[in-house]
């Protein structure tokens, strides 16, 4: 289960977790001309007739999102009468790409971008038209060096891609409109090949990632190994697709030992620090993680660090994360709620340290657009406090807006009733963050708030210390998982600074709270990194994992 930094201020507060995994719907210094969502020009326009409530999964939504602008395209004219036959056989072109249903997959940037062709040869849309019209040669040449890019930007760069464009049939803005913007690197779809579906010839193979053997009647034999800078990180001597397999760090000690059955990791595995101490164990089943699996820290005597259940790759159920004592410190868990539209949300709820503060974290995707909503509860219940951290924004819960303003006295707090529905105060009265969260989404608070007025001092002291706990360190994260998130999401600079009480719920650039970043690293989806971190490492050093997906 990183970000960047960019205009629209959703997404600068998004990567300022500084931690690499949260997930956002447009890349670096992208304009606010380009929308969010399946496409930059349409956004998600091709959903918006889905039935509330319904969650659209990835490949689902990308099919929607080509057919809306397929019917489109079909009852448009071309630029001009000669190109209107090549209108009419991109068009075709466009139905077979659809009917094949295979897109490039985004494995290297954590954003949802466009991906020309990928590193298994997916080609997009818009490539798959010029790949038919003109060749795959030139598809290529226009990856090699826009990979990543939109159409406009490698128009502008490439004249032989605008004398295409000319010809078309189609304006420029109505292929930008077919250009997808595919979501970023997720764990849970990790999945070794298939051998069934695309066998290998016999013989000698070399695949990505350095992967060297022999396929013999469909299966693995003799010695297997994969390698990085010219050093072995993995191998195994096989007999039918079965084998023991053995993967080291290019110190080349230990990293992780496991089977092999049928081609794929099967049975008992077990991970490795580099100090040589335990680091996780569990199953994989035909090829995927499957079952429950137990994290452990670098220590002596062995604590776990997390414990949960994988169903055929993906995270289920509840997942508790312990510190270094063994003391419980987060509970994770799925969390829909009614109203909550579209996506995926997952619930974390930190437990109170020493300064008695509850804190929970409700985030998920929304119309493909990340949010999160925080609660903070203090001792005794006294205060409860509702955090959106993409608007910087407070809420008690009777629903008054709290706004923290220094003055040469101290820091004082104001209240501005917002006038929240019945449902809403209710849920918020009662602590339910998820149907909060769900609600809040709809509220038109600056239409309702009322007049700013100066809280007690006696609250005000009770607010700040409660907000102030938030920035204390619940649990020390690990030098390996601090080495994991520092590797992955470097800190950037916030165009425009959050309030100190909000940056103080957020991951510090060091990342030293261990329960921060576990908030930091649960978005749309899950990719801890002392978990997927973990995963990162082993499936990078076996074969049948494309290298792109693992060492992105």
């Amino acid at each position: 289960m990183s970000l960047p930094s960019f205009v629209p201020r959703s997404a600068i507060l998004a990567f300022f977790l500084s931690v690499p995994a949260v997930a956002i719907a447009l890349p670096p210094g992208q304009t606010g001309s380009r929308k969010r969502g399946a496409n930059h020009v349409v956004g998600n326009a091709s959903i918006k007739h889905r039935a509330k409530g319904k969650v659209i999964k990835e490949k689902a939504l990308m099919r929607a999102h080509l057919s809306y602008i397929r019917r489109l395209l079909g009852s448009g004219t071309a630029t001009s009468p000669k190109f209107a036959k090549q209108r009419r056989r991109l068009l075709g072109y466009l139905d077979d790409y659809i009917a094949r249903g295979v897109t490039p997959r985004n494995l290297r940037l954590p954003w949802r971008n466009p991906v020309f062709i990928d590193g298994a040869g997916r080609i997009c849309a818009v490539g798959y038209l010029i790949e038919r019209s003109v060749g795959r040669p030139f598809a290529e040449t226009i990856a090699k060096a826009h990979r990543y890019d939109y159409l406009e930007d490698i128009a502008a760069a490439m004249p032989k891609v605008r004398a295409w464009i000319a010809t078309s049939g189609f304006t420029l803005r109505e292929l930008s409109s077919i250009q997808p913007g595919y979501m970023e690197p997720l764990t849970e779809e990790w999945g070794p090949w298939d051998l069934r579906e695309h066998p290998k010839p016999n013989g000698k193979y070399t695949g990505p990632g350095g992967t060297r053997g022999t396929f013999a009647r469909g299966r693995m034999a003799g010695k297997w190994t994969r390698t990085r800078n010219g050093k072995v990180v993995g191998s195994g001597t096989f007999k039918r697709g079965a084998a023991r397999w053995r993967s080291v760090y290019p110190s080349g000690k230990r990293l992780a030992v496991g089977r092999y059955v049928n081609n794929v990791p099967h049975g008992s595995w077990r991970f490795y620090h580099e100090s040589g101490r335990l680091a996780a164990r569990g199953s994989f089943r035909k090829g995927f993680r499957h079952g429950r699996w137990r994290f452990y820290y670098d220590s002596s005597p062995r604590r776990t660090i997390a414990v949960g259940r994988f169903a055929t790759g993906s995270t289920t159920g509840v997942w508790r994360h312990y510190d270094a004592r063994g003391k419980l410190i987060a509970i994770a868990r799925p969390r829909m709620a009614k109203g909550w539209t579209y996506g995926l949300a997952f619930l974390l709820d930190v437990k109170a340290g020493r300064t008695g503060v509850r804190h929970q974290i409700h985030q998920g995707s929304a119309d493909t657009e990340h949010r999160r909503l925080d609660m903070i509860v203090g001792r005794g219940s006294r205060e409860r406090l509702y955090i959106d951290i993409f608007k910087d924004r407070i809420w008690d819960r009777h629903g008054n807006r709290l706004a923290a303003v220094s003055s040469p006295t101290g820091v004082k707090w104001t209240s501005a009733e917002c006038k929240w529905s019945r449902t809403l105060s209710r849920a918020a009265g009662r602590g339910d963050l998820p149907r909060v969260h769900a609600l809040i989404r709809t509220h038109k608070e600056d239409e309702k708030c009322g007049a700013k007025k100066t809280v007690s001092a006696r609250r005000a002291r009770r607010l700040q210390r409660l907000t102030l706990a938030m920035r204390t360190i619940r649990a020390q994260a690990p030098n390996f998982v601090r080495r994991l998130v520092l590797a992955n999401g470097p800190g950037r600079k916030l165009e425009k600074p959050l309030s100190a009480t909000v940056n103080g719920l957020l991951a510090n650039p060091k990342a030293r709270d261990l329960a921060k970043i576990l908030a930091a690293n649960m978005t749309w989806y899950i990719e801890w990194p002392h978990i997927d971190g973990r995963f990162y490492q082993v499936l990078s050093t076996m074969p049948g994992f494309d290298a792109e997906r693992t060492e992105g």
